[in-house]
């Protein structure tokens, strides 16, 4: 056979070097280029169903094909679409933000404020001002009605009402009292309706 040929004249090692060169060159060679391409289309794959995975939220309002379009341009180099996207969702987030603070305004309209600010800053301005008046307006009729509902409780218990003045012509002012005779050894005294007097001396 053409094997035991070859050994006889050059030995089993060239036999074996000359089998694996010859695979290599007919059967391994020629598919190094589609192993290479299925390769990267996994690698790729895996890639993209990472960054899908950890940009959900940021691209959530892209359809499929124009968020797998935008992941394969950043994966081949170009970054700046994807930068973009996600500088739009950040903006987005701080206006949500905003409006929680400020419900009174649209979200259109915050995000004016925001991308043309000279333009609207003086619309703001003056929506904030007149919010501000209202409520001063607001706390004063609230410490205004306080102070009526007060007035009205002490009204209702008589607080501070003159009494009518009591004609005293003809009156006795002497205030009732019992008398009390008391006599010591030097002197005695007499108590009538509160007054003391002293000046009764004994001999």
């Amino acid at each position: 056979m053409l094997n035991q040929h070859f050994t006889a004249q050059w030995g089993l090692k060239k036999w074996t070097e000359s089998v694996s060169k010859k695979l290599w060159e007919e059967s391994i060679r020629p598919k190094i280029p589609e192993i290479i391409t299925e390769l990267t289309k996994k690698k790729k794959e895996a890639c993209l169903e990472q960054l899908e995975t950890l940009f959900k939220d940021q691209l959530s309002h892209l359809w499929n094909v124009a968020r797998t379009q935008l992941l394969e341009k950043f994966l081949k180099g170009d970054d700046k679409p994807l930068l973009e996207e996600l500088m739009e969702y950040q903006h987005r987030t701080v206006i949500r933000e905003i409006k929680k603070v400020y419900p009174e305004h649209t979200l259109d309209h915050l995000n004016r404020i925001f991308t043309h600010p000279s333009a609207h800053s003086d619309e703001i301005v003056k929506i904030e001002t007149k919010k501000a008046l209202e409520k001063h307006k607001d706390h004063l009729k609230e410490k205004m009605s306080n102070g009526e509902k007060l007035e009205n409780s002490f009204v209702e218990l008589k607080f501070g009402a003159t009494k009518a003045e009591i004609n005293l012509d003809g009156s006795c002012l002497w205030v009732p009292a019992s008398i009390r005779h008391d006599v010591n050894a030097n002197h005695r005294r007499v108590v009538y309706g509160g007054v003391h007097f002293r000046d009764c001396t004994t001999y």
